[in-house]
């Protein structure tokens, strides 16, 4: 498994900032992981609940609190649309999120997948979404894994070969990006940026 798009956590106290904030605490795999690959994108990425089939495990969530964007935002765009403690841990295609699901077990929760789409049924032609009391009723939580672990031996490549040959393609980020921008990339993207430069005879960029 490889880690790409990954932004270096700027301070390991964040970690503890966002779980006294959110008023849990996050098993340590997911910790170890956020910093070495902090807001990464896995490969593979794909994994299958046991109703819905071809889901992305999309990208970390931010846990740099000085970016925007980062999961505190994240957390606060959808959080009544969630059970108490459930909190999202990382996003997925279309606004969907991977979370851990801390109504039972606080010290070892369980993974689940949270769709962003409403729970609906087809009735005389008619798509209809049911009246609920609260808001997190109207979206489907799915059981995924009993830990982090096990969710990232359960990812596979669902790629067809021309998707693949598309990612592999070098992306020539300082055609479109300043030079502060270009600091963001992760440092594998930043090397690369730097080695193109260097063949200009240009400086190269330093975080």
């Amino acid at each position: 498994m490889q880690w790409k798009f990954v932004k270096k956590l700027n301070d390991v106290n964040f970690i503890n900032q966002v779980e006294s904030k959110l008023a849990i605490s996050f098993p340590i795999e997911l910790k170890e992981i956020v910093l070495k690959y902090n807001n990464g994108a896995p490969e593979p990425n794909t994994f299958d609940t046991e109703k819905l089939k071809g889901k992305s495990f999309g990208e970390l969530l931010n846990f740099n609190l000085d970016s925007a964007n980062n999961i505190l935002e994240h957390y606060s765009w959808i959080q009544d649309k969630l059970p108490a403690n459930v909190i999202p841990f990382a996003g997925g295609a279309g606004g969907d999120y991977l979370c851990y699901d801390f109504r039972t077990e606080k010290k070892n929760p369980k993974i689940i997948f949270w769709d962003h789409e409403q729970i609906s049924y087809i009735a005389e032609n008619r798509l209809l979404v049911p009246d609920h009391e609260y808001e997190y009723e109207y979206y489907k939580l799915e059981y995924v894994a009993d830990n982090l672990n096990d969710l990232l031996n359960k990812l596979y490549d669902d790629k067809d070969e021309e998707e693949k040959e598309w990612e592999n393609r070098e992306i020539l980020w300082e055609i479109f990006m300043t030079e502060e921008q270009l600091k963001e990339l992760d440092d594998n993207e930043l090397k690369k940026v730097n080695q193109r430069r260097a063949k200009n005879n240009l400086l190269p960029i330093i975080k």
